[in-house]
């Protein structure tokens, strides 16, 4: 439960035949979309803000302040658009809105001044479509690492004698090998 970041991919298919292998896991469109504008409207979105206008969470007792780490734009050999979104919290459907609202820059209905206006106070009415679900994954979850579960076996021996502490904090591999090395 300690998760660093969560990275989703949002796939989108422009090809005119649509893939029979990949059709149910990309969101189809017919035109190919301006990937320029995509990573301009992409940057927008960096850094620690409020996301309220960007879910359909209805609570406001949860804060919608979130962290967007990156954005990567780019495509797979067969012309598929992948939108890459790492962050350390995501609200519910925000992957999906941002990726809507990301494509709707790419195809010229949207400009990175109405983002700029949602952040400031905008609604959920102001930001772009909920892309479909078809598209969305969740590609990587990134854990904290503590200090204490790296040791090996002759620090956490060291660690115990010095701190008289012994529990789950030394990580069970390393509990197991000391109650060997003590057995």
């Amino acid at each position: 439960y300690n998760a660093h970041s969560k990275t989703y991919q949002y796939r989108i298919s422009t090809d005119r035949n649509r893939n029979v292998f990949t059709r149910k896991y990309s969101y189809h469109i017919n035109e190919m979309p301006d990937m320029e504008k995509m990573r301009t409207m992409a940057q927008e979105f960096i850094g620690e803000k409020d996301f309220s206008g960007f879910t359909n969470l209805k609570s406001k007792k949860k804060s919608t302040v979130r962290k967007i780490y990156r954005i990567d734009i780019h495509q797979d050999k067969n012309g598929e658009i992948m939108i890459d979104i790492e962050g350390n919290g995501f609200l519910q459907n925000m992957a999906r809105i941002i990726a809507g609202t990301i494509l709707e820059a790419g195809t010229g209905k949207r400009d990175t001044e109405s983002v700029r206006k949602i952040f400031s106070g905008g609604a959920r009415e102001d930001a772009g479509a909920m892309l479909p679900s078809q598209g969305l994954k969740l590609l990587n979850v990134k854990y904290y690492r503590h200090r204490e579960a790296d040791m090996d076996y002759r620090q956490a021996l060291n660690y115990i004698e010095n701190t008289g502490k012994f529990g789950s904090r030394l990580g069970l591999e390393n509990v197991s090998r000391l109650l060997d090395i003590l057995g």
